[in-house]
């Protein structure tokens, strides 16, 4: 934990003015998927710098760390969940959620091949990530929907981190079913897997993918904060527009491709 906040109080010394005016600074995501499109897509067309802004994008794996991150001070904005934000503020926190791109649950589960519905998942064990995420809350909400109870029905839910690990986990047999971001599904359906339930089409409202700030930024810095959402406003419609799929598919080599792809460095600049 100090060598991450030693990286993030480097960056921010370095963070500034850019030579063309705009401002940097520090950007956090919580995942490699497809819920960060807007961001990346605005980072890598020049979209936040039309309005004056430019990011650095830094991978925060998981939304609770995201949430403490923010609460810190250690970045201003960040792009996450947002179950881990109503949990911070329920423990007395400034947090909120000034946008939503993604206002439904956008996960698959998948079992091993010998669970294809939801009710094999009895006594069986669930890949998530930690206790406090979007992934881990969805599980919940799923089972509920589907009448299984975790204590009653003996089903355990793993915290095994990110979706890597949860391949992994699956792919080893220590796992009999876990929740991924949609793109995973085809890929782990070849591999002899079942898609049990597709979560878009559940019908349980949810805040999937937010921008979140500190309540304190919207009173001290509310132009900065516009700003920034214009960039990512602009992201999402670009990338919104069928005609811009392939120049979309193209800012996202690590989220499109998933399977396979290399991990870039915490903090990265693309451009």
């Amino acid at each position: 934990m100090k060598r991450f906040r030693v990286v993030l109080t480097l960056a921010l010394l370095l963070a500034g003015r850019s030579a063309h005016g705009q401002q940097k600074f520090l950007m956090g995501y919580s995942s490699f998927s497809a819920n960060q499109t807007p961001i990346w897509v605005a980072k890598e067309e020049g979209l936040f710098k039309r309005f004056g802004t430019d990011p650095d994008l830094i991978l925060i794996e998981g939304g609770t760390r995201g949430a403490q991150a923010l609460i810190s001070g250690d970045l201003p904005i960040m792009g996450m969940s947002g179950q881990p934000v109503i949990s911070a503020r329920a423990r007395g926190s400034d947090l909120t959620m000034i946008a939503g791109t993604v206002n439904k649950m956008n996960y698959v589960l998948i079992g091993a091949p010998s669970v294809r519905k939801p009710e094999d998942l009895k006594g069986k064990r669930i890949g998530a990530a930690q206790a406090g995420t979007a992934s881990y809350h969805a599980v919940l909400l799923g089972l509920k929907h589907w009448g299984l109870d975790a204590r009653r029905d003996r089903i355990t839910i793993l915290q095994l981190g990110n979706q890597g690990a949860r391949v992994a986990s699956l792919q080893s047999g220590g796992s009999d079913a876990i929740i991924v971001n949609p793109g995973l599904g085809p890929s782990l359906k070849e591999r002899g897997n079942n898609i049990i339930a597709d979560f878009t089409e559940l019908p349980i409202p949810y805040p999937q993918q937010t921008v979140s700030v500190r309540e304190r930024a919207l009173k001290t810095d509310a132009e900065f904060i516009e700003k920034v959402m214009k960039g990512v406003v602009a992201g999402n419609s670009f990338s919104l527009e069928p005609r811009n799929k392939e120049r979309v598919k193209q800012c996202l080599p690590s989220i499109c491709g998933w399977i396979g792809w290399k991990k870039p460095k915490s903090i990265t600049s693309r451009r």
